[in-house]
């Protein structure tokens, strides 16, 4: 399952023929403060969802994500 704060935004086949799935990450806020910026998160949608890699930019907004995994 994908985390209840994260939100899907796409599949990728990547070159070794596994599915990935990326995921939106919001910012995350604990008592009016920043705790996690916002970015995407890579996850091996065949292998229980594992995280392989999360993109957090820190100088400029992110907007669409393209292409796939190579």
């Amino acid at each position: 399952m994908i985390p209840a704060d994260e939100f899907p935004r796409g599949l990728f086949w990547d070159r070794a023929g596994h599915l990935d799935v990326v995921t939106y990450l919001p910012r995350k806020y604990r008592h009016g403060i920043v705790v996690r910026d916002r970015g995407y998160r890579w996850r091996r949608a065949n292998d229980k969802l594992r995280v392989l890699d999360t993109v957090l930019p820190k100088e400029r907004e992110v907007s669409v994500v393209r292409g796939g995994v190579t």
